[in-house]
Protein backbone atom coordinates (compact mmCIF):
# COMPACT_ATOMS: atom_id res chain seq x y z
CA UNK A 1 0.00 0.00 0.00
CA UNK A 2 1.44 3.45 -0.94
CA UNK A 3 0.81 6.79 1.37
CA UNK A 4 1.00 10.19 0.52
CA UNK A 5 3.03 11.60 3.15
CA UNK A 6 3.81 15.69 3.96
CA UNK A 7 7.10 15.70 5.96
CA UNK A 8 5.89 17.74 8.60
CA UNK A 9 4.34 14.20 10.02
CA UNK A 10 1.10 14.92 8.17
CA UNK A 11 0.09 11.80 6.74
CA UNK A 12 -3.19 11.37 4.34
CA UNK A 13 -3.91 7.74 3.57
CA UNK A 14 -4.30 6.74 -0.07
CA UNK A 15 -5.15 3.82 -2.61
CA UNK A 16 -2.12 3.99 -4.25
CA UNK A 17 -2.15 7.24 -5.93
CA UNK A 18 -0.39 10.63 -5.32
CA UNK A 19 -2.13 13.44 -3.65
CA UNK A 20 -1.22 17.11 -4.06
CA UNK A 21 -2.89 18.40 -0.81
CA UNK A 22 -1.41 22.02 -1.65
CA UNK A 23 -3.44 22.55 -4.87
CA UNK A 24 -6.83 23.66 -3.01
CA UNK A 25 -5.17 24.85 0.63
CA UNK A 26 -5.15 28.40 1.48
CA UNK A 27 -3.37 28.92 4.90
CA UNK A 28 -1.85 32.90 4.26
CA UNK A 29 0.69 33.63 7.17
CA UNK A 30 0.45 30.42 8.86
CA UNK A 31 3.43 28.51 9.70
CA UNK A 32 2.01 25.16 8.42
CA UNK A 33 1.60 26.74 5.01
CA UNK A 34 5.62 26.29 4.40
CA UNK A 35 5.10 22.39 5.14
CA UNK A 36 2.19 21.62 2.94
CA UNK A 37 4.61 22.76 -0.01
CA UNK A 38 7.49 20.31 1.12
CA UNK A 39 5.48 16.53 -0.48
CA UNK A 40 6.71 12.98 -1.10
CA UNK A 41 5.34 10.19 -1.75
CA UNK A 42 6.89 7.22 -0.18
CA UNK A 43 5.93 3.69 0.26
CA UNK A 44 5.91 2.88 4.25
CA UNK A 45 6.36 -0.45 5.01
CA UNK A 46 5.87 -2.51 7.92
CA UNK A 47 8.61 -1.55 9.13
CA UNK A 48 7.96 2.46 9.23
CA UNK A 49 4.40 1.82 10.91
CA UNK A 50 4.15 -0.39 13.52
CA UNK A 51 1.33 -2.05 15.37
CA UNK A 52 -2.15 -0.79 16.25
CA UNK A 53 -1.49 1.81 19.79
CA UNK A 54 -5.38 2.81 20.36
CA UNK A 55 -8.63 1.91 19.10
CA UNK A 56 -11.19 4.32 20.67
CA UNK A 57 -14.80 5.63 20.35
CA UNK A 58 -16.34 8.77 21.79
CA UNK A 59 -18.33 11.97 20.99
CA UNK A 60 -17.79 15.85 20.31
CA UNK A 61 -18.79 17.49 23.69
CA UNK A 62 -18.87 21.17 22.63
CA UNK A 63 -17.51 23.66 20.26
CA UNK A 64 -16.48 27.46 20.11
CA UNK A 65 -15.19 30.24 17.49
CA UNK A 66 -12.20 31.42 18.74
CA UNK A 67 -11.74 33.70 15.77
CA UNK A 68 -14.61 33.89 12.91
CA UNK A 69 -12.62 35.84 10.43
CA UNK A 70 -10.20 32.47 10.07
CA UNK A 71 -13.97 29.96 10.55
CA UNK A 72 -11.26 29.03 13.57
CA UNK A 73 -13.42 26.76 15.27
CA UNK A 74 -12.52 25.04 18.62
CA UNK A 75 -13.90 21.19 19.69
CA UNK A 76 -13.75 19.09 22.96
CA UNK A 77 -14.31 15.70 22.69
CA UNK A 78 -14.15 13.29 25.15
CA UNK A 79 -13.33 9.14 24.26
CA UNK A 80 -12.95 5.51 25.65
CA UNK A 81 -11.09 3.36 24.57
CA UNK A 82 -7.33 1.02 24.87
CA UNK A 83 -3.92 2.26 24.09
CA UNK A 84 -2.51 -1.30 23.95
CA UNK A 85 -4.49 -3.10 26.87
CA UNK A 86 -4.69 -0.54 28.88
CA UNK A 87 -8.46 0.96 29.06
CA UNK A 88 -8.43 4.46 29.32
CA UNK A 89 -10.69 7.85 28.87
CA UNK A 90 -8.76 10.59 26.38
CA UNK A 91 -10.28 14.19 27.01
CA UNK A 92 -9.06 16.42 24.44
CA UNK A 93 -9.09 19.82 22.66
CA UNK A 94 -8.88 20.27 18.78
CA UNK A 95 -9.37 23.78 16.62
CA UNK A 96 -10.24 23.82 13.13
CA UNK A 97 -9.30 26.37 10.20
CA UNK A 98 -10.95 25.44 6.73
CA UNK A 99 -7.63 24.99 4.25
CA UNK A 100 -9.53 24.22 0.94
CA UNK A 101 -12.61 23.60 -0.63
CA UNK A 102 -13.99 20.19 1.69
CA UNK A 103 -10.40 20.24 3.03
CA UNK A 104 -9.46 21.26 7.49
CA UNK A 105 -6.28 21.76 9.04
CA UNK A 106 -6.79 20.92 12.59
CA UNK A 107 -4.34 20.84 15.53
CA UNK A 108 -5.04 19.17 19.05
CA UNK A 109 -4.06 17.97 22.58
CA UNK A 110 -5.28 16.19 25.37
CA UNK A 111 -4.82 13.85 28.77
CA UNK A 112 -4.99 10.39 28.64
CA UNK A 113 -5.71 8.64 31.51
CA UNK A 114 -6.28 4.81 32.92
CA UNK A 115 -9.38 3.89 34.07
CA UNK A 116 -8.16 3.43 37.51
CA UNK A 117 -6.38 6.53 37.73
CA UNK A 118 -2.92 5.46 38.41
CA UNK A 119 -1.28 6.68 35.44
CA UNK A 120 -1.89 9.45 32.50
CA UNK A 121 -0.14 10.58 29.80
CA UNK A 122 -0.50 13.66 27.24
CA UNK A 123 -0.77 14.20 23.29
CA UNK A 124 -0.07 16.57 20.49
CA UNK A 125 -1.50 16.16 17.24
CA UNK A 126 -1.53 17.42 13.74
CA UNK A 127 -3.74 16.48 10.75
CA UNK A 128 -5.45 17.28 7.83
CA UNK A 129 -9.03 16.62 7.02
CA UNK A 130 -11.66 15.99 4.46
CA UNK A 131 -15.10 17.29 5.31
CA UNK A 132 -18.66 15.45 4.18
CA UNK A 133 -21.19 17.67 5.65
CA UNK A 134 -21.70 20.19 8.53
CA UNK A 135 -20.17 18.32 11.01
CA UNK A 136 -18.55 14.73 9.45
CA UNK A 137 -15.06 14.84 8.67
CA UNK A 138 -12.87 12.36 8.39
CA UNK A 139 -9.25 13.03 9.63
CA UNK A 140 -5.44 11.73 9.40
CA UNK A 141 -2.10 12.96 10.86
CA UNK A 142 0.32 12.54 13.41
CA UNK A 143 0.07 12.18 17.39
CA UNK A 144 2.95 12.91 19.62
CA UNK A 145 2.63 11.36 23.22
CA UNK A 146 4.33 11.86 26.62
CA UNK A 147 4.59 10.69 29.89
CA UNK A 148 5.95 11.68 32.86
CA UNK A 149 5.82 7.98 34.34
CA UNK A 150 8.88 5.98 33.94
CA UNK A 151 7.31 2.52 35.17
CA UNK A 152 3.41 2.90 35.22
CA UNK A 153 1.12 1.55 32.72
CA UNK A 154 0.73 4.63 30.23
CA UNK A 155 5.21 5.29 30.22
CA UNK A 156 5.70 2.89 27.04
CA UNK A 157 3.83 5.95 25.13
CA UNK A 158 6.53 8.61 26.09
CA UNK A 159 8.00 10.54 23.39
CA UNK A 160 6.35 7.90 20.91
CA UNK A 161 5.39 9.26 17.07
CA UNK A 162 1.75 7.63 15.65
CA UNK A 163 -0.31 8.21 12.70
CA UNK A 164 -3.79 8.49 13.08
CA UNK A 165 -7.13 8.36 11.61
CA UNK A 166 -10.12 9.92 12.84
CA UNK A 167 -13.88 9.56 11.58
CA UNK A 168 -16.54 12.05 13.19
CA UNK A 169 -20.00 11.70 11.83
CA UNK A 170 -22.48 13.88 11.68
CA UNK A 171 -23.74 13.15 15.07
CA UNK A 172 -20.44 14.05 16.66
CA UNK A 173 -19.39 10.09 17.47
CA UNK A 174 -15.86 9.77 16.79
CA UNK A 175 -13.87 7.03 16.02
CA UNK A 176 -10.42 6.51 16.25
CA UNK A 177 -6.95 4.55 15.32
CA UNK A 178 -3.49 5.33 16.21
CA UNK A 179 -0.44 3.36 14.99
CA UNK A 180 3.09 3.86 15.90
CA UNK A 181 5.18 5.15 13.59
CA UNK A 182 8.81 3.78 13.91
Amino acid sequence: MSYSCILSLIIEFTEGNYISLYSDINLPNHPFRIFLYIQATINLTNNMLGELLYQGKGRLAGSRILNADEYRVEHSMIEEGKFKNVEITLLGTFWTVPAGKNVTYVEGQGIITTKDGEDTATFRGYGIGNSRGQVSVSFRGSVIYKSSSTNGKLSFLNNKIGVFESEVDESGTSTEQHWEWK
